[in-house]
């Protein structure tokens, strides 16, 4: 049980990365900002957590740094859906946060498919404002699946039983990947 709290602590650590959420290392204004930096690795983000006044910025990025890729809506830029990847410093594979919008189906959870491949059922951890989350442990043979692949399809049901197949784009993941663990 305490293994899986620090999961899901650790999902919503990279999360609050991953949308941008203001980190503070205290609530007043005049007070050092945690700094993150991001850089663009083909169609992936690699983001990292220096630490207030950038005093972690020397150190391993294991731990401290994520993957993203976000879906957006053309007319609004909003995010539609999200795929955050890191690894954990209690864990040796790598763990993945998929943001979906509100209005899933619970129930019937997610699927997370390699092109053509067999599809993988994930079920929602929590459904907060900013959408509904799931938490997927990537063990060596999805990390493998994903480096050889070109699209990580996620999919899920909406309320009125009609399933939503987006695609996320593999261009840049294994140097991306590479960059963080």
């Amino acid at each position: 049980m305490r293994h899986q709290f620090i999961y899901i602590i650790a999902a919503f650590m990279v999360l609050a990365l991953a949308i941008g959420a203001p980190v503070r290392a205290v609530a007043q204004d005049d007070t050092p900002q945690v700094q993150v930096n991001a850089e663009a690795i083909d169609d992936w983000i690699v983001r990292c957590n220096d630490g207030v006044d950038g005093a972690n910025k020397g150190d391993a990025k294991r731990g401290r740094c994520e993957i993203s890729q976000s879906l957006s809506q053309k007319e609004t830029n909003d995010r539609v859906a999200e795929i955050n990847i890191g690894y954990p410093d209690t864990n040796e594979n790598a763990v993945g946060v998929v943001a979906l919008p509100l209005g899933v189906l619970l129930q019937y959870g997610g699927q997370l498919q390699i092109d053509d491949g067999e599809p993988m059922k994930f079920q929602f951890r929590s459904c907060e404002p900013a959408g509904c989350f799931a938490l997927i442990a990537l063990d060596d043979e999805l990390v493998q699946a994903m480096r050889r692949g070109n699209t990580a399809h996620v999919s899920f049901m909406l309320p009125n039983q009609k399933i939503v197949k987006l695609p996320f784009s593999l261009k840049g993941f294994t140097k991306a990947l590479k960059e963080i663990s």
